[in-house]
């Protein structure tokens, strides 16, 4: 895999983040958090947090995404 950035797509986020979600996407997600190569935006931080059901959830995954923009 080439070096640099790789913005994560609020569709493989949500794979990333679910227990359900396609493995194959979700083991990518985090083999590029652990390079220090993932990256968000404003935009996917919005999307996912208005998916949040709680405010703490919502708190957590903001938070968490925001040290990636």
């Amino acid at each position: 895999m080439a070096d640099g950035w790789v913005l994560i797509d609020t569709s493989a986020w949500i794979h990333a983040l679910r227990p359900s979600g396609n493995v194959a996407v979700r083991e990518q997600v985090r083999a590029l958090l652990a390079e220090g190569r993932a990256a968000t935006c404003e935009m996917i931080v919005l999307e996912l947090a208005g998916g949040a059901r709680t405010e703490g959830e919502y708190r957590e995954l903001c938070e968490d995404l925001k040290a990636l923009l």
